[in-house]
């Protein structure tokens, strides 16, 4: 799933608070004003504005793309014509992420990873890429403006149906994604986690660090939304 990234080197530098559960967008705004120094070029936050980032933003806005029944569209809702303008204003309006031109070609990882994002909305899929910066980090859940919303991306493992060898491929499906060995695998290697019910992965995987807030992993789990 994606949560928010921190780095806490640069909000201790400043002397703030560091994002906690009960973030809402305008503590956000109020951080990333005062984290954000152009001259450096340092911006205070960052989301991607794409189709992912949207439909979890919305929710996060008490919108939503259908009605409950998926018989109507309500994607020019107030709530969500509020929500992109949210997202599209932290670039022209408060100057406090980058555009695509100041990015100069860099990714929102890259900047990161250079100190030079103060937050970032990205996955736990980056946790193994993030582990050797030179400054401290940590995860807490995403604010939300009129409640918490955070999305998730699910992995899965097909076999042909015309394969010759589908015993063969069943073994292998089964090994890749339910054995010890392979669950071990992917918890070590921070990447994705395994589908498997097994405290003692689980336990494993929340005391390894960074960051130290893993349990914000799972707590997000709680407001997931899908498009």
């Amino acid at each position: 799933n994606v949560l928010m990234f921190y780095n806490k080197d640069l909000f201790d530098a400043k002397g703030l608070a560091y994002p906690d559960e009960s973030w809402t967008w305008e503590d956000e705004l109020a951080a990333a004003q005062e984290l954000t120094d152009e001259e450096a070029g340092i911006w205070g936050t960052y989301s991607p504005i794409q189709f992912w980032e949207f439909y979890k933003t919305i929710e996060q806005n008490g919108g939503t793309i259908f009605n409950d029944s998926k018989t109507e569209v309500l994607i020019d809702s107030k709530e969500n014509v509020e929500t992109l303008t949210w997202m599209i204003d932290k670039i022209n309006k408060y100057h406090v992420t980058p555009s695509d031109a100041q990015m100069s070609g860099q990714s929102d990882a890259d900047l990161f990873k250079a100190g030079k994002i103060a937050m970032l909305r990205t996955g736990i899929w980056m946790f193994d890429s993030f582990s050797e910066v030179p400054f401290n980090w940590d995860i807490a859940l995403e604010p939300g403006n009129t409640q918490k919303a955070h999305h998730f991306f699910a992995n899965g493992v097909a076999i042909n149906k015309d394969t010759q060898n589908a015993k063969a491929a069943y073994e292998w499906v089964k090994f890749f994604t339910s054995s010890q060995e392979s669950a071990k695998i992917r918890v070590d290697s921070s990447w994705e986690l395994p589908a498997v019910t097994d405290n003692a992965l689980v336990n494993d995987y929340l005391t390894k660090t960074p960051p130290a807030n893993r349990s914000a992993v799972f707590e997000a789990l709680d407001t997931l939304v899908v498009p």
